[in-house]
């Protein structure tokens, strides 16, 4: 019901400061409504509503990211490609995302390319042959690491609910790897064409080019 401003200025002062706090609350509520889609990628919005049905810990494990085997001995865990993000790929965020390293696996030149994010500009900084992954990528992601079946702790929780402005109760049972996973795609997602730009051209070349660094996003 529309209330008009006779009707808002002939109510006591509590009332008016109520009706303020009111619309503003009002406000609040629809843009969070609105922000999940501007923040993660339709797929991961979906995959996460899968979570909601899955009661263990381990039944989400391979629902945000997938277990690949390079060789015997090195099985890495990347996340799953998406709509905006076609590649299997890893992130890793410092300093709340001003600094940012992104792992690529290019199939095509079986390498994995590596990029640099500090502040607004990126650059790329490897191309590593597949058969060489770990000595590219953290430990941690190795598959079978505890902490991809360990729950998230609450200040995860927190973290990516003030990331996706929604309550932190909205959210299901998550585990800390995959709340990772979330956290670090709402970061990136703005990045995500000069990322794809700079992808390209390494594919198209099949090497990282003479002009590798310098690259912001739009």
């Amino acid at each position: 019901m529309f209330l008009g401003v006779e009707f808002f200025l002939t109510q006591p002062r509590r009332w008016r400061v109520f009706l303020i706090h009111l619309n503003a609350m009002k406000t609040l509520q629809r843009r969070a409504l609105r922000r999940p889609n501007q923040a993660l990628p339709q797929e991961l919005l979906t995959r996460l509503k899968l979570i909601k049905s899955q009661e263990k810990y381990r039944d989400q494990v391979d629902t945000l990211s997938v277990a690949f085997p390079h060789k015997e001995d090195a099985v890495i865990r990347w996340y799953l490609q998406h709509q905006d993000m076609p590649y299997l790929h890893i992130i890793e965020t410092y300093d709340h995302g001003n600094e940012m390293l992104v792992h690529v696996l290019l199939p095509r030149w079986r390498s994995v390319l590596k990029m640099e994010k500090l502040y607004s500009e990126w650059s790329l900084e490897s191309l590593t042959p597949e058969s060489e992954v770990e000595n590219v990528l953290p430990s941690r992601f190795r598959d079978g690491e505890g902490w991809m079946m360990k729950p998230a702790s609450p200040a995860q929780i927190s973290t990516l609910a003030r990331q996706l402005r929604l309550p932190a109760q909205a959210f299901p049972k998550l585990t800390a790897f995959n709340v990772q996973v979330l956290i670090q795609s709402t970061l990136i997602i703005r990045h995500l064409p000069v990322v794809c730009r700079m992808i390209a051209e390494v594919e198209h070349l099949g090497r990282i080019p003479t002009a590798r660094k310098g690259f912001r996003a739009a």
